[in-house]
């Protein structure tokens, strides 16, 4: 068997050996960061561009995300888990630098508040690993 192979099949071993709450939290930190994201989004193309409008629908599309039923859909079936950590991981990068545009025009606010949901994503991932 040739090295990329074998670094596969150590990948999918990790990936399927990783714990339920672990896998279960990937997938709903970026439920709650891409439905808000597509909600402001949403709203931002129609004109609501101010910042008490984008914080109501960012909050109105965090509270959908958490109302989604991911342990009915998406924890039992194995065979994406591979494929879908690392889609996961990279969203978990890339949603909150969105999100904080779609919120704040101004860079500097965007970027506090990027560093802030990252941290705050961290923080609940440790949370999750200590309690999970």
């Amino acid at each position: 068997m040739d090295i990329l192979s074998n670094g596969w099949e150590i990948y999918q071993r990790f990936a399927y050996d990783l714990p339920l709450s672990i896998y279960s939290f990937l997938i709903r930190a970026n439920a709650i960061l891409l439905v808000p994201t597509a909600i402001a989004y949403a709203g931002f193309i129609k004109g609501w561009r101010n910042s008490a409008a984008q914080a109501f629908l960012i909050v109105f599309g965090m509270l959908i995300g958490l109302s989604i039923p991911i342990d009915s859909y998406l924890l039992y079936n194995d065979h994406w888990r591979a494929w879908a950590i690392p889609l996961l991981v990279t969203g978990l990068f890339y949603l909150p630098s969105a999100l904080a545009f779609l919120r704040d025009p101004r860079l500097g606010e965007q970027l506090k508040l990027r560093k802030r949901i990252q941290f705050g994503l961290i923080a609940l991932f440790v949370i999750n690993l200590l309690w999970g």
